[in-house]
């Protein structure tokens, strides 16, 4: 057992070398203000590693100050269940996962990655907001590639830019079904005469490739 170790256990068993510890660094804080932080920024710059072992330290800190002492303990045995995967995404992470928990049972749940952690944080752990935000991606998805299959078979059909192709979305099939029962099947198509301006004829209205009634076919 070394010199800091020693310390450590005497610190936690003996009260008044606690005490008397506490009180001799809190008279060296007053003394001299400021140096505390000056001398942390020069070890985080000149030693290797400081940095990650400070912040392992406070994280340890934090998971006690709330319930739980055994917490790197519970990590690894979950970070061995996982296989190094996150919880939700499946993916390994550069940075240590985060710890879930409930904050309803305030227990712990699974090890999820920096931004599966976030969103459920974003999302308040709402199971409903979370349901409704994937059918929103699967609906918009959906209507985006029916728009581009639509574009696709335009652009082999026909190179005129000035053709008009329907959008794929529900609110315009809808307005083109109002259309074709205000408008009607017949369209004026001019006939071969002396003076074109003024003979014209009623014609069936002919039926586009994409299977619509359009006054611009």
């Amino acid at each position: 057992m070394d010199k800091n170790e020693r310390q450590r256990k005497r610190y936690a068993e003996d009260p008044e070398y606690r005490a008397k510890l506490i009180a001799k660094n809190t008279a060296w804080r007053q003394k001299n203000p400021g140096r505390e932080a000056i001398r942390e920024r020069e070890k985080m710059n000149s030693e290797p590693g400081y940095r990650e072992r400070r912040q392992l330290a406070r994280w340890q800190a934090d998971w006690k100050r709330i319930g739980f002492p055994s917490i790197m303990e519970t990590y690894e045995q979950k970070l061995a269940e996982q296989k190094g995967l996150c919880a939700i995404c499946k993916q390994k992470s550069n940075r240590r996962f985060c710890v879930d928990h409930c904050d309803v049972t305030k227990k712990l749940r699974s090890l999820l990655c920096h931004q599966c952690n976030c969103g459920l944080g974003f999302f308040c752990h709402d199971t409903g907001w979370l349901h409704e935000a994937g059918a929103y991606i699967d609906r918009w998805r959906a209507i985006h590639k029916a728009e581009d299959q639509v574009g696709s078979a335009g652009r082999r059909m026909s190179q005129d830019p000035t053709r008009h192709w329907p959008s794929a979305s529900p609110r315009a099939k809808g307005a083109r079904e109002a259309r074709v029962a205000r408008v009607g099947a017949r369209v004026w198509r001019r006939q071969p005469s002396e003076n074109p301006t003024t003979s014209y004829t009623p014609q069936h209205r002919p039926q586009s490739r994409l299977g619509w009634m359009s006054p611009l076919v």
